[in-house]
């Protein structure tokens, strides 16, 4: 009773009122809906007509449209002569671009990177004087997924079309060069060889070159689990094998294979893998991303892990370095969250991030070989809870252990000479801890976050040149000990002057 009250009491206050009469007719209502319907309509059909550019001479695609009507074109077509800057220009002001017809532009190369990481881009159509595509050219095109290579190209460069959407190539006969992963498509799902092609070969749906020596790509969408590697080839391209979904297993029957980069980045269901017999070094990215791994059994021989080898791996469990391995490069274990222990006895080189989020790992043995840790070699290693540095070690790099919660004992022997900064930062579990005499330099911040510190050790006479002051809650919890004829040098020295108790060591 009384929400119709209510109701009827609105109604006469709106029937009294024109501008709330006008407001809320229904009719009106309706055709504004209508009116603002069409409009939208007709707003978009302008937004994502195709625009036409006609260029008479190279050099002027700046001039056609301002830089707001370029960075919301939908659609284009490019007419006439246009050069390296114009297709820079689209790369970098076209941001919104998802169909570009090239195929009346007169064009026999595009240059590398043209259009590298052009997100938007869905479609491309190029011309038929095309002849060579450059490295990179259409490389992380995600949206990429409908261009046809034209009938004349003769050379595509490396990762032309790596991590696009393309689902097949058709290779012309003209093609006579192709570059590691040039058709590395993160949706491929098969390659063909136009009649009359010399230089290619597709078998089982891989395509080989003619005498079927080199591997160059494995389509990413193959349905197949496992794959045999034939006995003659000799080399597996860079990203040959990239994106491999289904492939969990391969296997090989020739030991004398060469091997590119990122052979089999981002091959999600590869779950073991055995190196042939004589590779004396795993590359770059070789097993990125590949989030299933457990078990790699290494060649004997093996000298080198390079950068990115093993890099999100995170279950990665069994793997025994030999010891002839000496070079363990920047990022090669990193993120790799199930490594328990990795024998590290023979290496030399230590590179950044080497082990960094190997959060499994609980201990870790620095051979006598090591100059220098790089930098966040091992930072955020949870579980790791003792460090023995031998004398070997030069240098600790910026955020070599920083974020190890769980380090407790770590010993520094003589030789060390510098602490990059935040090299022990956030070990909040470590209470004591004796720097060498041999130590020169320190970065204040090393020590930073690490709550638990209480006793900081220098057998240094002259104090290590601080760069960068003690935080406070360090310098008012922790208790510097340094020999007794160094006291006052420490009380006034930069840096060191800001703790509040300072004792010899000889106490």
């Amino acid at each position: 009773m009384i929400f119709r009250d209510l109701k009827d009491s609105l109604s006469e206050y709106i029937g009294e009122s024109p501008v709330l009469s006008f407001i809320f007719n229904k009719k009106l209502i309706a055709v504004a809906s209508f009116i603002i319907l069409v409009l939208f309509f007709i707003g978009w059909f302008f937004s994502t007509r195709p625009k036409l550019v006609s260029c008479s001479e190279p050099g002027r695609m700046p001039s056609f449209y301002n830089l707001k009507e370029w960075s919301k074109m939908k659609r284009l077509t490019v007419e006439g002569m246009v050069d390296d800057t114009d297709l820079a220009f689209l790369n970098l002001y076209a941001s919104s671009l998802e169909v570009l017809d090239l195929s009346a532009a007169n064009l026999k190369s595009i240059p590398d990177s043209a259009f590298v990481n052009s997100s938007s881009l869905k479609q491309v159509i190029l011309p038929e004087t095309l002849v060579s595509l450059g490295k990179s050219v259409f490389s992380g095109c995600s949206r990429l997924s409908d261009v046809a290579l034209p009938p004349r190209v003769v050379e595509i460069g490396d990762d032309a079309f790596y991590g696009t959407s393309v689902s097949s190539f058709v290779i012309p006969s003209t093609l006579k060069r192709v570059g590691a992963g040039a058709f590395a498509s993160n949706r491929l799902s098969k390659i063909s060889v136009a009649e009359g092609n010399c230089s290619f070969k597709v078998v089982d749906n891989v395509l080989f070159n003619s005498d079927n020596s080199v591997l160059i790509q494995y389509p990413a969408m193959k349905d197949n689990d496992e794959f045999v590697v034939p006995a003659g080839v000799k080399l597996i391209m860079s990203n040959a094998f990239a994106g491999a979904r289904k492939l969990s297993n391969v296997s090989f029957r020739s030991e004398k294979i060469a091997f590119g980069d990122g052979v089999f980045k981002n091959c999600a269901s590869l779950h073991s893998f055995n190196f042939p017999c004589c590779i004396d070094t795993i590359p770059s990215s070789f097993f990125e991303g590949c989030v299933a791994l457990a078990r790699v059994k290494v060649s004997p021989s093996l000298k080198m892990v390079s950068d990115y080898a093993f890099w999100n791996c995170p279950n990665l469990k069994d793997i025994q370095l030999p010891k002839s391995v000496d070079v363990v490069g920047d990022f090669a274990f990193a993120y790799c969250k199930s490594l328990s222990g990795v024998d590290i006895s023979s290496v030399k080189q230590l590179g950044r991030f080497a082990f960094a989020y190997c959060v499994g790992l609980n201990a870790i043995t620095i051979p006598n070989s090591v100059k220098s840790i790089g930098e966040s070699a091992f930072c955020n290693c949870e579980n790791l809870c003792k460090l023995v540095v031998p004398s070997s070690v030069k240098q600790i790099g910026d955020n070599a252990f920083s974020g190890c919660f769980s380090l407790i004992e770590v010993k520094l022997d003589e030789g060390l000479e510098g602490l990059g900064a935040m090299a022990f930062s956030s070990c909040t579990s470590l209470e004591v801890i004796e720097l060498p005499a041999s130590l020169t330099y320190i970065y204040g911040d090393c020590f930073n976050g690490c709550t638990k510190l209480s006793s900081l050790s220098v057998k240094a006479v002259l104090p290590p040149e601080c760069r960068n002051a003690f935080p406070a809650p360090l310098t008012t919890n922790c208790t510097l000990y340094t020999p007794y004829s160094s006291i006052p040098r420490y009380q006034f020295e930069d840096g060191w002057n800001k703790f509040f108790r300072v004792q010899s060591l000889t106490k």
